[in-house]
């Protein structure tokens, strides 16, 4: 019989709030107290947990096996109802024992776990394991087994922390994929200590992801990024970086900086050289109406502009232009040098539009010297001295530019409705 009965749902719910559980038939009677605290509607008189209600049936259990013989050896002339009462506590004592036992047999299960732990039998290839025990006991959220889980994973981490603090990738590998089974197998990756340990992965491993990021270095992320393969789950910021690490381009790949142009990859970075990207297509006018409001300059049209270009650009708004997006992006950009945009215009888009270039059209003047030179010049010589010697000059006469479609050349010092600017993006040399 159930403790609270009803026609339905709403009945019995209201039967659980209104009356008490009636009360045990005569042989059970030495149980009423159990289940009366088991079932009382306020849960402060209650048992406040698993381990006080098991020390409740323990004591039921000392005691049980005096009653179930008085209650299995029934006179023979007792009536049917008191057989039935009889048979009713025979069972119940059965399931408590059932219930204590197994609930001993757990506890022999954490000594034993204990016992392996002290003995530093943690995980595989140890044999027998704390691990492999503790694995059967993973949806279970019991305080003493997360306890014993804890134990094992500090265990672990002791030998992960000296190469990670030392960001030495390869010595990391054995004592990482250790402590990564155990966390997986113990089905603890987002509960105890495992949740802070994973904090301190992120925060020792990101930064040697970024610097490989903003170096296009995915070789030297390599050791990193193998490792992180079999963590899982990745914490946010390193599952971030490890997609844009395995997306980064090769040579001749697009790509884009934040808030910056379509670039082209032109060579990647090694010890001592930048490596160099180019904008895949000349100055926008989206983009220079972005930079001339930003930093408060006309942004009055351009007649007779090529189009999708942006046309009448000086040398002065290129240079400035690339200052701006430099800070705008945080990365390095700047004008090319004439060499530079003869050898790499193939990967910018074509339009009939010149681009300006860094390098000067040097020009060099010659100036003889003047009468009364030649003649302070004659009386240096006559003393031993220098005589007067024609005054030679270089001087910029406007910069080079390079036509995006033909690959023409020319100079200019002033901007016209055909010219625009492509720039170069800097790609820091490796470890800096």
């Amino acid at each position: 019989k159930l403790p609270f009965e009803g026609p339905d749902a709403l009945s019995i719910a209201l039967a659980q709030v209104e009356k008490k559980p009636a009360k045990l038939p005569p042989g059970l009677q030495q149980w009423q107290r159990f289940f009366d605290r088991a079932l009382a509607l306020d849960p402060r008189q209650r048992y406040s947990n698993a381990t006080e209600m098991r020390a409740a049936l323990g004591e039921m259990h000392t005691r049980q096996a005096p009653q179930q013989a008085r209650l299995l050896n029934l006179p023979s002339k007792s009536s049917g109802k008191k057989a039935l009462i009889g048979l009713a506590a025979a069972l119940v004592i059965a399931v408590t024992t059932i219930a204590y036992s197994w609930q001993a047999g757990s506890e022999e299960d954490l000594e034993r776990i204990a016992a392996l732990i002290e003995q530093g039998q943690f995980a595989d290839p140890e044999q027998p394991n704390a691990v492999a025990l503790l694995a059967d006991l993973a949806d279970q959220d019991d305080a003493a087994i997360q306890a014993l889980r804890d134990q094992v994973t500090s265990a672990l981490w002791a030998a992960v922390a000296p190469p990670l603090e030392q960001s030495d990738w390869l010595r990391l590998a054995g004592p990482l994929r250790r402590w990564n089974a155990a966390v997986r197998d113990m089905g603890v990756q987002d509960r105890g200590l495992a949740v802070s340990q994973r904090e301190s992965l992120a925060e020792r491993m990101g930064p040697s992801l970024r610097q490989s990021l903003l170096n296009f270095d995915r070789r030297t992320a390599e050791p990193l990024l193998i490792l992180l393969e079999e963590l899982e789950p990745l914490p946010d910021e390193l599952a971030s970086l490890v997609s844009q690490l395995q997306a980064l381009p090769s040579v001749g790949d697009g790509f884009s900086d934040d808030e910056g142009p379509p670039l082209v990859l032109l060579t990647e970075p090694a010890a001592t050289e930048p490596g160099l990207a180019i904008m895949s297509e000349a100055l926008t006018p989206a983009l220079f109406q972005r930079f001339a409001v930003n930093t408060g300059r006309s942004t009055a049209a351009c007649d007779e502009a090529a189009a999708g270009a942006r046309g009448c650009v000086s040398i002065r708004e290129a240079a400035d232009f690339a200052n701006w997006l430099s800070v705008q992006t945080g990365q390095t950009y700047r004008l090319p040098s004439l060499d530079e945009l003869r050898l790499y215009r193939g990967q910018v888009a074509q339009t009939d539009a010149l681009a300006w270039t860094d390098t000067c059209k040097e020009v060099t003047e010659t100036t003889d010297p003047n009468a009364a030179q030649r003649t302070w010049g004659g009386i240096k010589r006559v003393f031993g001295g220098k005589g007067a010697k024609p005054k030679v000059e270089r001087r910029c006469q406007g910069h080079w530019l390079v036509d995006l479609n033909s690959g023409d050349v020319s100079a200019r010092s002033t901007a016209t409705p055909s010219t625009t600017a492509v720039l170069l993006r800097e790609i820091p040399p490796i470890g800096r």
